[in-house]
């Protein structure tokens, strides 16, 4: 979150996505979420997918 700078913010994991304890990053817009994890993989920070939000479930979008 201190290295994005306002860009994202760190939220709770929601249980949808997984039940145990975590966090993610909570990003508005699906081009700005890519754009985010290719940085982040890219300067070694371990990002493991990217979900959308659809109602109260979450589908998994990349990769």
């Amino acid at each position: 979150e201190k290295y994005l700078k306002g860009r994202a913010k760190l939220i709770p994991i929601p249980d949808e996505i997984d039940p145990r304890c975590g966090v993610v990053l909570a990003i508005k817009g699906e081009e700005k979420a890519r754009e985010i994890y290719k940085e982040l993989y890219e300067n070694g920070f371990f990002v493991e997918a990217i979900y959308k939000k659809e109602g109260k479930n979450y589908r998994r979008i990349y990769p």
